[in-house]
């Protein structure tokens, strides 16, 4: 229900422009400096060490990436509808809040990483402030793996769709 939820309030959002994101095949200290130099982008994903997402305007998108081709990075446009994990997904916040809000949780029994904090939840509090943000925070795949491998995690599942997200745990 939360996700579902979640995509509705993305969907009902009234953006000119939904934005739009490009994976860019490099180390985040090489990807970090075009985003200060582009208005309007931000980092979206960290899913792994030689990748990382970015997210913001249609605008900003295709400026940074002429910067990336300038500097000889690959990179590829994703074919969304929205900036997912940018700013300019805040106007689903207070829908958010609202929804998690309603929910009933409980205080794990075993560790639950988040792949925005890049660690275990705290408390059900922790997780629902976490999950209030998690359109417009930036996704710490990496820190969420090496987080789990540090609490003896061996195994990983996959669940949805595709399988870019195991490719990337496994190396």
């Amino acid at each position: 229900r939360l996700v579902a939820r979640r995509g509705q309030l993305m969907n009902e959002l009234k953006l000119k422009d939904p934005g739009a994101m490009v994976a860019v095949m490099a180390e985040a200290s090489v990807v970090e400096p075009f985003v200060s130099r582009v208005p309007g982008i931000a980092v979206a994903n960290h899913n792994h060490p030689t990748q990382v997402v970015l997210s913001g305007t249609t605008a900003g998108i295709e400026q940074v990436q002429g910067l990336l081709q300038q500097a000889g990075l690959k990179f590829s446009r994703l074919d969304v509808s929205h900036a997912f994990h940018s700013p300019l997904m805040a106007g689903i916040d207070e829908g958010m809040r609202k929804l998690v809000a309603e929910l009933s949780i409980h205080a794990e029994h075993r560790p639950v990483v988040s792949c925005i904090s890049g660690r275990t939840y705290d408390s059900p509090a922790d997780a629902k402030a976490i999950w209030v943000k998690h359109a417009t925070a930036p996704v710490r795949f990496v820190d969420g793996l090496e987080s789990c491998v540090a609490l003896g995690a061996s195994i990983f599942v996959q669940a949805g769709a595709g399988n870019a997200l195991t490719s990337f745990a496994r190396g």
